[in-house]
């Protein structure tokens, strides 16, 4: 085993960190699920009945009942946790030796697979008693204690949580030695066959087992599209992000989380239960004082001076219908027509005003669909073909991937085009926009989550109760992280420059909490009179910010002021090395 206590971890882009720990360990099973399972141990029963077979099991037995160290069974168990098939002791003579407790169900490759059919039946029971239908979903949707199932699981295994949380080492061992890992098999049926399906159902009981803090087991329904039903699931949920980093944080000496939107920082120790916080810094604009490279305009009202917002229903916005300043994406406003005309006229604007690409964010696919059909009714979509050329990202990859070369192509070549994306979707996260390819990006209401989905739900309700952070400002962090990151894709060079247009109403910069979400070097670029605009106003001040960006440094602004700043000379090097040894 690699020795990690000397070793530096850096999680660069971790501003999803908490979200990757949480969602790599939520599971879900589904009555489709169980009955693949149940093919696949349908499969390893035939396997070990072939004679073939006899010889590689023998010796996958020999090696643990002897209990070796070096069986690929302890590969992965960690550095001072037990192995499950034997206990240290002692001999008189002072040697260790192996007292050998694995039960007969792990050493028996055919009772370890009527152990698998057992705890598969287990879970197809919890199926049948989850709710059926969406009425019920409403009236009984809660979440059951998890040491209850992890009793009644070890009950029908006849196994302790200890043994359990083995059970997909074991699998992975079966299936290993029986040389049929990816179907490789040619001596029974099935030549391309998988057992990712037995290997969810073995991860979520082993999870179940493992770690009872931080995770709530919901039995839901769900609607499938392809067939248009309501579906029983089983969804074990990682709540706590703090929890699910543990093991990381233990097994190395020093680890560094870096982003460009890593805010609030406070936020994030709290969330991930970062303890031994050596330092926290945000990193501030060298280039605050001398024209800023971004220009963040904050649109809350639309043209005809209607209010904008993407916010969703609630009781306390049910009066909000008469007021005639409202522009906005929310659930209530949603299909409200003078909204949506006045989020279109403003891309029109826009396509005619910036040079090369216009990138525009949407909260949901839900949304732009509403928006793109309506703006098509409209003809509003023929106004921007005037003057750029329109993609779209979808939820099929290749599509997506066929939009964003066409859309490059047109502003490498072109006069520049408006690519639609969705926030949270694959443009916005690991695709760099550099240079001309995002000179304007308007973000299109704001990407609050929805807290009906069972993993979000639990969370945020973990959360709150823990008070590690409430629910509202949970809510808004995640809003607005998601904005900066959709706009951290634009920014990727010294030279880049964009205007940003924050479009809805609930961006208020006043907000304590918006405020404290956003990096420092966006802050640095707001001004008095970027906040509480009009669309047409956003448009005026964009033109002025892309004029005076059309200029060259050395004309607008004096070598002078450079100095010390973006433009270093041997002494502020010198100045700026004592500095960091002092």
């Amino acid at each position: 085993m690699i020795d990690l206590d000397q070793t530096l971890l850096v999680f660069d882009e971790a501003h999803n960190v908490d979200n990757i720990v949480v969602d790599a360990q939520t599971l879900t099973l589904s009555l489709e699920t169980i009955e693949l399972a149940t093919i696949s141990l349908a499969r390893l029963t035939k396997l070990l009945s072939v004679e073939a077979s006899k010889k590689p099991l023998e010796n996958e037995y020999k090696r643990l009942v002897e209990g070796l160290r070096r069986s690929e069974l302890t590969n992965n168990i960690e550095e001072g946790e037990p192995y499950f098939y034997n206990e240290k002791k002692k001999t008189p003579e002072g040697d260790i030796d192996y007292d050998k407790v694995i039960p007969g169900t792990f050493r028996s490759s055919s009772q370890f697979v009527l152990l698998m059919k057992r705890i598969v039946n287990f879970f197809r029971e919890k199926l049948h008693e989850a709710p059926t239908k969406k009425q019920q979903r409403i009236k009984e949707q809660h979440s059951i204690q998890v040491k209850d199932i992890v009793t009644g699981l070890c009950d029908s295994s006849v196994l302790t949580p200890e043994i359990i949380k083995f059970i997909p080492n074991r699998l992975h061992l079966l299936i290993q030695t029986l040389g049929d890992e990816y179907g490789g098999r040619q001596d029974v049926k099935g030549d391309s066959f998988y057992y990712d399906a037995l290997y969810l159902v073995a991860d979520f009981a082993a999870l179940l087992c493992s770690s009872q803090e931080g995770f709530s087991y919901v039995p839901d329904v769900v609607k499938i599209d392809k067939d248009d039903y309501y579906h029983s699931v089983l969804n074990l949920v990682c709540v706590d992000a703090a929890n699910a980093i543990q093991p990381i944080l233990n097994r190395f000496h020093s680890i560094v989380f870096t982003s460009g939107t890593l805010s609030p920082l406070k936020t994030y120790i709290n969330i991930l239960g970062l303890k031994n916080v050596v330092e926290e810094k945000q990193i501030r604009s060298p280039t605050s004082d001398i024209g800023r490279r971004i220009c963040p305009l904050f649109v809350t009202k639309g043209f005809d001076r209607i209010a904008i917002t993407s916010q969703l229903a609630d009781s306390k916005y049910a009066g909000a219908r008469s007021d005639p300043l409202i522009l906005s994406s929310q659930f209530f406003y949603k299909a409200d027509r003078l909204i949506l005309h006045s989020y279109g006229k403003l891309i029109v604007e826009l396509s005619k005003t910036v040079p090369d690409g216009v990138l525009c964010f949407f909260p949901s696919y839900a949304y732009m669909n509403i928006c793109i059909s309506y703006w098509n009714e409209m003809k509003i979509f023929e106004s921007i073909a005037q003057n750029k050329l329109i993609f779209i990202e979808s939820k099929n990859a290749y599509e997506t991937s066929l939009a964003f070369q066409n859309y490059k192509l047109a502003c490498h070549t072109g006069k520049g085009a408006v690519l639609l994306c969705v926030t949270r979707g694959r443009l916005s996260e690991g695709i760099d926009f550099t240079n001309h390819l995002a000179r304007a990006v308007l973000i299109i209401g704001a990407p609050y989550l929805q807290s009906s989905p069972i993993p979000i739900k639990e969370r945020v309700e973990y959360l709150n109760n823990k008070k590690i952070i409430s629910k509202d400002d949970y809510l808004i962090f995640d809003a607005m992280r998601t904005c900066n990151q959709c706009l951290g894709k634009c920014l990727r060079g010294k030279n880049d420059y964009t205007v940003v247009i924050y479009a809805d109403k609930r961006y208020k910069i006043n907000d304590r909490n918006v405020k404290a979400s956003m990096p420092q070097w966006i802050l640095d670029a707001i001004q008095k009179r970027y906040i509480d605009l009009s669309a047409d106003q956003s448009i005026v001040l964009a033109k002025e910010f892309l004029m005076k960006m059309s200029y060259s440094f050395d004309t607008q602004f004096p070598i002078e002021e450079m100095i010390g700043k973006t433009l270093w000379t041997l002494d502020n090097i010198r100045k700026e090395q004592l500095t960091t040894q002092n």
